[in-house]
């Protein structure tokens, strides 16, 4: 019963969090709230709920190594999966912005990370609650200062491609998808400590792994069809900038809610993001082709992956 709704709790986590979306997103637009605005909080902000959603109840119920490991996992997805696989189809093309400061800002991040980890706290603590708040603030300060080199045209589409609902129907959207996200939290949570246990692994790596590849199914399905359609719309800044989020806003969250704890190989799961992080940097400023990743340097990535897991397990 616990691995049913384990697993059940992924299809109503993307459910609930695709209803939220819809129906904020349309509730703003009936109430007149600018583009700029729906496409800060709600836009934005739905791209990470998954991940939110499970960090943050494992950190309410004390469940730290979880909630780290989901965010470091789904980062090491985004990059090496997600973009390995996308660019073994196709070659994926990023704008020289995206290579010459949103790659190097994630790596800032992650470092600030690992300091934060390993040299502003002592003992079991990991990540305190004022770092936290330090963490939601430069989320803030990272979201206004992306909307801010965003183009109108961009903000524009964002406004044109949400679908306008009536005002009841849209309540309904987000006080389901709400719901949704409330259950399926508690459900992924447990079936995650009770999987641990039973099987004798840690948390940690439960949530490295299997939460991590399941939160970032629907990121891997599209950038694969876009990919077959011989038009990768998911952008490696898109990519990039969701775990610039994952970090700031997820774990920032969560470690508000209550602080989070070191555990066994976080170290190495930090080091393994930077190396990902990096890898990616090396690959698009000096590779054969500038600013495009290639199919051959996709099954690098992939590899690293998968020979990773293999000695983290």
């Amino acid at each position: 019963m616990t691995e049913i709704l384990f697993f059940a709790g992924f299809i109503v986590l993307i459910l609930g969090a695709n209803m939220l979306v819809e129906g904020s997103a349309s509730l703003g637009k009936r109430l007149g709230i600018p583009s700029i605005v729906i496409g800060l909080t709600i836009v934005a902000f739905g791209t990470s709920l998954p991940e939110l959603v499970i960090s943050g109840f494992a950190a309410s119920r004390g469940e730290t190594d979880l909630a780290i490991a989901n965010v470091l996992g789904s980062n090491l997805l985004n990059i090496l999966i997600i973009l390995g696989i996308t660019a073994i189809i196709t070659p994926i093309p990023a704008k020289k912005s995206t290579t010459n400061k949103v790659i190097p800002g994630s790596f800032i991040i992650t470092v600030l990370l690992f300091a934060s980890t390993y040299f502003f706290n002592s003992g079991e603590v990991a990540i305190n609650r004022w770092e936290g708040i330090f963490f939601l603030a430069l989320f803030i300060i990272f979201i206004y200062l992306n909307r801010r080199a965003s183009k109108n045209a961009v903000i524009n589409d964002e406004q044109e491609n949400i679908k306008e609902y009536s005002v009841q129907l849209s309540i309904l959207y987000v006080v389901l998808g709400l719901a949704a996200l409330f259950i399926s939290g508690r459900w992924i949570v447990n079936g995650a400590t009770e999987l641990a246990f039973r099987f004798g692994i840690s948390q940690s790596v439960i949530g490295l792994t299997l939460v991590a590849l399941a939160t970032s199914l629907p990121e891997l399905v599209t950038s694969i069809l876009a990919a077959l359609k011989k038009n990768p719309d998911i952008a490696i800044g898109n990519v990039v900038g969701s775990n610039i989020f994952s970090i700031l806003m997820v774990l920032g969250a969560s470690a508000t809610i209550r602080p989070l704890n070191n555990y066994n190989n976080l170290s190495l799961d930090l080091g393994m993001v930077l190396v990902a992080t990096f890898a990616l940097f090396i690959m698009l400023y000096f590779g054969r082709r500038k600013y495009v990743l290639q199919r051959h340097e996709g099954v690098i990535l992939v590899l690293i992956y998968i020979l990773y897991i293999i000695v983290r397990l």
